[in-house]
């Protein structure tokens, strides 16, 4: 075994030899990993400890470099066993741990870009480069990765880690053009659970480096067949979720075309005529950044214009009641909001042009003279 201790002469040594400088330094921590695991993690994964590279405190982290960086909340106690090999194509790396962050920050070429999966004996999480997007796993989940995503992996705790890097030619272009697609953390189905279960013997049989050619070749095959089957059966739930929030959202619309001008009719009645819960109908239309209320809001907008430029002599209690709306004020507030006047304004002034999007928008305002002031509700009401 090699290992890369953190002090200031910092070097790769034998692990049976101590560096002099390190017996009369307090502050580098002892091995924080219990010996005993390590011994068993060894003799399970690498069998020879000779070919295990170990690394140790902050020196120990900067080591793992390249495109990824390893931080820690005690970095002077930061231990790492790894432990290389491959089955064909595919590279796996046996890992031991303290509890770490490891952040991918440029991804790798394209003629490099692989499907990285990781088994871990800890509980931890996938974040986004921005820190809004995060995705838990637990201990023995399968994590999906691009070496082509950046991002952060935590392990809340010492761990064993199982890492397969598969080269994304092995896997087709569909899996590569579908990678934005795929979740971090895979569902907890009983297909991903015998992957994990076959990827998690796989990276233990490998390790005793009896496997010969055709036996090699094999395994490669199979863990390509199942990893694919499981992105292809990730891809077709999120089909058939795209499907369905395509019904749903087809469904609503109708109803709410059919209901609107009823001023009782709303996101409760609604959901509860599609027989779908309100979480659920969030959940619909939330991605669009849409929401029932508006939806239902901007319909009524856009029949109180059209009536206003059908029937300009109507009395604007009777649109409000016309376009579903339970009141005048309700009304002229939800115009004003949209459309930056009154509806009573907007009758006067008549303007050339429709709105842009055909619809109420937030935030669409017409072209207005700010000079003419808005007619008395009286005389509008009267149709003088």
């Amino acid at each position: 075994m090699t290992e890369v201790y953190g002090g200031p002469r910092a070097q790769t040594v034998a692990s049976h030899v101590v560096p002099p400088y390190l017996s009369n330094r307090p502050q580098v921590s002892p091995s924080v990993l219990d010996r005993d695991r390590v011994d068993r993690w060894i003799a399970r994964f690498a069998g020879d400890s000779d070919a295990v590279q170990r690394y140790r405190g902050r020196r120990g982290m900067n080591e793992l470099h390249g495109p990824l960086r390893i931080s820690s909340t005690d970095p002077d106690g930061f231990e790492a066993l790894m432990y290389a090999e491959r089955i064909g194509a595919i590279e796996v790396i046996n890992g031991l741990s303290t509890a770490c962050s490891v952040r991918r920050i440029a991804p790798a070429p394209a003629d490099e870009a692989a499907l990285v999966l990781l088994i871990n004996s800890a509980s931890g999480s996938v974040t986004s480069p921005s820190g809004r997007d995060r995705m838990d796993f637990r201990a023995g989940q399968l994590v999906v990765l691009s070496s082509l995503m950046l991002g952060t992996v935590t392990l809340d705790d010492v761990c064993e880690t199982i890492q397969l890097r598969i080269p994304m030619v092995e896997l087709g272009e569909e899996v590569a053009a579908n990678l934005s697609r795929f979740q971090h953390v895979s569902p907890d189905t009983a297909l991903v659970r015998a992957v994990t279960t076959f990827l998690r013997r796989l990276a233990q049989a490998d390790s005793t480096g009896n496997a010969g050619a055709a036996a090699t070749s094999a395994a490669q095959g199979a863990a390509v067949n199942l990893v694919k089957a499981v992105l292809a059966q990730e891809l077709y739930q999120t089909h058939r979720l795209d499907d369905t929030n395509r019904t749903v959202r087809a469904r609503a619309q109708a109803l709410i075309e059919q209901r609107f001008r009823d001023p009782e009719f709303a996101a409760p009645q609604l959901s509860r005529e599609l027989h779908v819960s309100r979480r659920q109908m969030y959940r619909h239309f939330s991605a669009a950044g849409e929401s029932l209320a508006d939806l239902i809001a901007n319909r009524r907008l856009q029949e109180v214009r059209s009536v206003l430029l059908a029937q300009p002599r109507k009395r604007l209690d009777e649109v409000a009641r016309a376009a579903g709306f339970a009141s005048t004020s309700a009304m002229r507030n939800r115009f004003r909001l949209a459309f930056g006047m009154t509806p009573a304004e907007f009758r006067s002034r008549r303007p050339d042009r429709e709105s842009p999007t055909g619809r109420a928008v937030f935030g669409d305002v017409f072209d207005t003279d700010s000079s003419a002031s808005e007619p008395d509700d009286q005389t509008v009401q009267s149709g003088e």
